[in-house]
């Protein structure tokens, strides 16, 4: 959510605790012409760059017991040193003193219910001029498969007026296909020249909740960054194994990354009511335009273990020494990143098309005298369905436990767990329960 000239009688609606005043700010937020940051966290407050040395001053008289280095001509800090923590009515006052009555602020993460933005049509009661613009998010209803994670692509032919529009390729390499033809994630952002009255709908996304698990695991290791050297590498990899042995064993994983979500961010106008309104149009207007790929989540997790596998004898991990990754082997691990969900310009431009029979080019060529997918001998099949016990798992489910009583695998068949089992666990009388 971003506003433009938010009252400071109403910053209690965001913030009614500690914030953070503004060391440097992050490079994504800088260039949204909202003026000097002088609060970074859990909101973003930003003044007139001639404003803030009145702040400052008047800030130092509220907090007198605090000393504050600030760097008053660089625009994006406000602090030399790292961000301190003050409370919401020191900013308030000073503001007050400052005569500033009125604030630019940017919030985003936020997933609360509607009704908690109820506020939001006070500010144009305290202020008529203020400009808000509001992201509106809501998921699809529930028409896929149960277990399937669902990715999406513009049906072809369909026409978005007024706009461009960006797909994202995720999980490529279980597709196999041209990158044209690739489903993912889909953003629309509308077109504004300079000088002109901006849009009432500036972008729509349309994603996979699969995004959100894994930010919610990745975002404080780098897991979705593409790495540039071999050390970098190495901790993507033990990054990728951890995160599946999350999935394995959190058992809301399945019913969290299965939905998708849509997303629009526009202007408010009139009430706020009217403006969800006006949301969901725009956004069911274009999800109607899109085609749609299941894909289960067991397939999934054999991709991220088989490029794991790849992983493990691949030359971008075999490194002693913490080199630069070459182009193939950067290529590889926007591949291995994909193939868990991850997906941004950076690791969409080192993707690569399948190449005829041989596959992709970092995968390891198949001897043409060599058998593929060889099928087991009989006796391990029987002795794994025979022996290994399938138990009762949450939400109506079965599993398969390890002997020391946690779950190993969660599934919909009992079919479908000894198959895992016969893959994926070679030492099996070693680590599952048997019966």
């Amino acid at each position: 959510m971003q506003i433009r000239g938010m009252p400071v009688c109403d910053l209690e609606y965001l913030a009614n605790g500690f914030v953070d005043l503004c060391g440097p700010v992050p490079y994504k937020q800088r260039n949204l012409g909202l003026g000097k940051c002088i609060v970074s966290a859990p909101i973003m407050l930003f003044v007139e760059q001639v404003e803030t040395q009145q702040f400052v001053e008047a800030l130092q008289l509220s907090c007198a017991d605090r000393i504050l280095a600030v760097d008053y001509n660089n625009p994006n800090r406000f602090l030399v040193s790292g961000p301190k923590k003050v409370h919401i009515h020191h900013v308030m006052e000073a503001l007050l003193w400052t005569r500033i009555p009125y604030i630019n602020c940017y919030v985003f993460g936020m997933k609360s219910n509607w009704n908690s933005f109820a506020w939001i049509d006070r500010i144009n009661e305290h202020n008529p001029t203020a400009e808000i613009y509001v992201d509106i998010g809501w998921y699809l209803p529930a028409g896929q498969e149960e277990g399937d994670i669902c990715l999406v692509k513009p049906k072809i032919g369909y026409t978005f007026a007024g706009g461009n529009v960006t797909t994202y390729p995720m999980l490529s390499s279980s597709q196999r296909t041209s990158m044209g033809e690739t489903f993912g994630t889909f953003c629309y952002t509308a077109n504004h020249r300079e000088g002109e009255e901006e849009p009432e709908i500036k972008k729509v996304k349309i994603y996979s909740t699969l995004g959100h698990a894994l930010k919610a695991f990745g975002r404080a290791t780098n897991f979705g960054t593409l790495p540039k050297n071999t050390k970098q590498m190495k901790a993507r990899v033990s990054q990728g194994n951890e995160f599946l042995r999350f999935a394995q064993n959190f058992e809301m994983f399945n019913d969290n990354v299965t939905l998708v979500r849509i997303e629009v961010t526009l202007k408010k106008t009139g009430t706020f009511m009217t403006t969800m309104n006006r949301a969901w149009e725009a956004g069911s207007e274009l999800a109607s335009g899109m085609d749609t790929l299941l894909v289960p989540v067991e397939t999934y997790g054999d991709e991220a273990r088989r490029l794991l596998d790849i992983a493990a004898n691949h030359s971008s991990t075999h490194s002693r020494d913490a080199r630069q990754l070459t182009y193939v082997e950067k290529t590889f691990a926007a591949h291995l990143l994909n193939a868990f969900g991850h997906t941004n310009v950076d690791i969409v431009k080192h993707l690569t098309q399948v190449s005829g029979e041989r596959g992709y080019t970092w995968e390891p060529a198949v001897p043409t005298d060599a058998p593929v997918d060889r099928a087991p001998p009989a006796s391990t099949w029987e002795d794994i369905v025979q022996h290994v016990q399938v138990s009762r798992a949450p939400r109506g489910r079965l599993c398969i436990r390890k002997k020391n009583g946690s779950m190993l695998k969660v599934g919909r068949t009992a079919r479908e767990l000894h198959l895992h089992v016969l893959r994926h666990v070679p030492e099996w009388r070693a680590v599952v329960a048997l019966q």
